[in-house]
């Protein structure tokens, strides 16, 4: 049975939805806000608390009140990692109780992840295509770095095999070039988050991810430049990757070689 607040029926607030795009862009306004608060407070001395407050109000307390009768609580796809990875990139500036953050965490987003992590095929196949690889793995790169900036690295569960097949899925499906396996929802071209994907690679020591990762930077040319992030044609919710592309990817290194394994079984999907 789909929740209501799937389509927003007639009981539900719709300034209430925790929706992707929604937690998403709460975490937007929040990190923007934290890094330009002097200058927006001496242009707009109304606007940083305005934004905080609407971050509460129309995030953050549904997440703490409801966030279990949300369709996606248990799990099963994309969303739950990437609603749950904004709400908490947003709590982080937005809550000043350190307490009260925690109960978040604790209560209401870990069990939302446990469920995503159990759920997930051991194999580490994304069936929903490659290209969702970013959404759903990467999104839970995102939660995971959260936590481990909050806890000083207290919680790491990078050495748990099923991440480690997460991350290195999204290297064991590109083909050659710009060209990777397209089943599902998944065009052809190779796509990754350039700064996910090499966080990643790092967090679960895999050097076939972080090669795909270096030539996918470098349009398939390990001679050539990096692609700076701020060229790229984006959409409001990717200044969280750039600006992570930007502190989390070194500018130029030397560049593997592109190895990878030329034959990988995926038993759950048969690929």
């Amino acid at each position: 049975q789909v929740d209501r607040r799937w389509d927003i029926g007639k009981d539900c607030d719709p300034n209430r939805v925790l929706a992707y795009f929604s937690c998403e862009t709460a975490a937007v306004l929040a990190e923007a806000t934290y890094l330009l608060e002097a200058e927006l407070t001496e242009r707009a001395p109304a606007l940083v608390e305005r934004i905080r407050r609407e971050i509460l109000a129309r995030i953050i307390v549904p997440a703490e009140e409801e966030i279990e009768t949300y369709w996606w609580s248990d799990g099963r796809n994309n969303w739950a990692p990437w609603c749950v990875s904004n709400i908490l990139g947003a709590a982080m500036y937005a809550l000043k109780d350190r307490e009260r953050l925690a109960a978040l965490v604790v209560n209401g987003l870990v069990p939302v992840i446990d469920n995503y992590i159990e759920r997930y095929p051991a194999d580490g196949a994304c069936d929903e295509g490659p290209v969702y690889w970013n959404a759903g793995p990467g999104s839970l790169l995102i939660f995971l770095e959260h936590l481990h900036v909050l806890t000083g690295g207290a919680v790491e569960v990078y050495d748990s095999p099923v991440i480690k097949a997460m991350g290195e899925f999204a290297a064991n499906t590109h083909l050659t070039g710009p060209w990777s396996l397209n089943f599902a929802d998944a065009r052809p071209t190779y796509s990754l988050r350039p700064a996910i994907a090499y966080r990643f690679a790092e967090r679960i020591d895999s050097a076939p991810l972080k090669t795909v990762t270096q030539h996918f930077m470098r349009d398939w040319n390990p001679d050539g430049p990096v692609n700076p992030p701020l060229t790229r044609k984006v959409c409001g919710g990717d200044l969280i990757y750039m600006l992570r592309e930007l502190f989390w990817m070194p500018g130029e290194e030397d560049v593997g070689e592109l190895t990878k394994p030329k034959t990988v079984w995926y038993p759950h999907m048969q690929i």
